[in-house]
């Protein structure tokens, strides 16, 4: 729910939006009602709030004194003003204060509630926005110590040990892998193999059924087979060639 606070210096308006209308439905949460804006600021110093709903004329600092403020202290609040004033020159310096909203008092209830829902639509997709690079960043790092974790443990490693090690579900790190590298999983493990493999042959003596172990493969002709798919000739045409 988005944190939301009232500013009304007209008490029965303060008390009617503030406790009979249905915020919590339309996903808000009201946390309190304010008869002035110099009282909303100290308020928003001290605690997160999302949304204010604020009267435009009010005693000691108004509506568009209030956005000011929230402007100059890059405060990142939505203000959506409730006036009883139908006066351009309001809903002008609103907009110059970054304030989309303007709401006439007698709005009727209906359309005061497809307001909100629009803005809670908005914010909702500023909030996605926001935290999509930490998101992806967070993803980034899961690739990678999946990869890590595959040239670590290549011989047995599975998606199952996989998933596992990462403590999370083996469709969830499938589909992650194979979102952000473009490769299946088992295919990357294949590749490791083989690139190990073909390491294996050009570095050293060992024989090929030793190097299928060392691979994972526990038969030579599966190694064999999948060695010559990875590559296009097979392990001794490999050691030859080269």
């Amino acid at each position: 729910m988005y944190k939301l606070i009232l500013v009304e210096d007209d008490y029965q308006i303060r008390a009617g939006l503030s406790t009979y209308f249905p915020w919590a439905d339309i996903g808000y949460e009201m946390l309190g009602s304010f008869e002035n804006g110099k009282l909303a600021l100290d308020y928003i110093s001290a605690n997160p709030v999302d949304i204010i709903l604020s009267d435009i004329r009010m005693p000691v600092m108004n509506g568009l004194e209030l956005a000011d403020e929230l402007e100059k202290l890059k405060l990142k609040v939505t203000v959506v003003f409730l006036s009883a004033y139908e006066d351009f020159k309001y809903a002008q310096q609103a907009i110059n204060l970054g304030v989309k909203n303007y709401i006439v008092k007698s709005t009727k209830f209906d359309d005061l509630v497809t307001v909100f829902r629009k803005i809670k639509k908005e914010l909702d997709e500023r909030r996605e926005e926001s935290s999509e690079p930490v998101q992806a960043h967070a993803d980034h790092y899961k690739v990678r110590k999946m990869k890590a974790y595959i040239e670590e443990n290549y011989k047995d490693v599975t998606l199952q040990s996989t998933a596992s090690e990462m403590n999370m579900n083996q469709n969830y790190v499938s589909r992650l892998f194979k979102e952000k590298t473009g490769v299946n999983f088992i295919d990357y493990v294949t590749e490791v193999k083989m690139k190990k493999a073909a390491a294996y042959i050009l570095q050293t003596d060992i024989k090929l059924y030793q190097i299928s172990e060392m691979v994972g493969y526990s038969n030579a002709k599966n190694f064999s087979r999948a060695f010559k798919n990875y590559f296009g000739v097979s392990p001794q045409q490999y050691k030859n060639y080269q």
